[in-house]
């Protein structure tokens, strides 16, 4: 049984003919199901959690990277399987990652359901896929695997990495997640008047533990522009997870 849950931002009338023509074609090759459209009254959580209590066993996120990532957030039955049908003008790079090409398209992908099992960070008890974002702040410490430390002058975020982000690509099959934090800096005598070239560096620690406080505050850690915990925090991998459907 599939479950196709539309994003708000494939539900634009520019995208209406692009709907039709995904459903005439998942009619073709048999692989139809219930469609839920998510509106002010009807959450995905709400929707996630009755799919679950009603067996089904694909939910299919037609949208982009932000339906994906807040449909895993809600899952609690590992034995479902997702799907996902890129669809709007937000980002698709989850898509891109997996070989799964726009609109229509991506149906094909679907009826031939190949299934990857890919590693799922967790959260305080709840899972991500892509990646998170803690704000920057010197007061911020994180420790990883109870070994190593990363350090931050409090100018950058920080970010933890599964899957992928905005240029990042992790290994979401190698039972690892990667903490990162890219900070620039300013070189140069006229440095402070930020008139010189700058570069960039990078601290990256893979880890398959991570803890995260703040000495100062309870700061929000973020899944895209969702606020998902505050800390402290304890971040973990949880290898082979997620069953999703991918391209070749």
């Amino acid at each position: 049984m599939y479950l196709y849950i539309v994003d708000s931002c494939a539900q634009n009338k520019k995208f209406q003919r692009d709907l039709l023509h995904i459903q005439a074609r998942i009619q073709d090759l048999g692989i139809t199901g219930r469609f839920e459209k998510l509106t002010m009254l009807k959450s995905i959580q709400d929707i996630v959690h009755d799919a679950e209590r009603k067996g089904v066993r694909t939910i299919v996120a037609i949208g982009s990277d932000k339906t994906v990532n807040a449909i895993i957030s809600h899952l609690t039955d590992n034995t479902i399987t997702l799907g996902l049908i890129p669809l709007g003008e937000e980002k698709n790079s989850i898509a891109d990652a997996l070989n799964i090409p726009y609109g229509e398209a991506a149906c094909a992908i679907l009826s031939k359901r190949i299934i990857k099992k890919l590693d799922l960070g967790k959260v305080n008890g709840r899972y991500f896929f892509s990646s998170l974002s803690i704000p920057a702040s010197q007061n911020t410490k994180v420790e990883c695997d109870k070994s190593y430390f990363l350090k931050t002058t409090g100018m950058a975020p920080i970010k933890i990495i599964n899957f992928c982000d905005n240029g990042y690509r992790g290994n979401a099959q190698d039972g690892k997640l990667e903490a990162v934090v890219e900070e620039t800096e300013h070189r140069g005598f006229f440095s402070f008047l930020k008139t010189r070239a700058t570069s960039v560096r990078n601290s990256i620690i893979p880890a398959k533990n991570i803890f995260v406080k703040n000495s100062e505050e309870s700061v929000p850690i973020y899944s895209g522009n969702d606020v998902m915990v505050k800390t402290p925090a304890t971040i973990e991998i949880v290898p082979k997870k997620l069953r999703i459907i991918a391209g070749t």
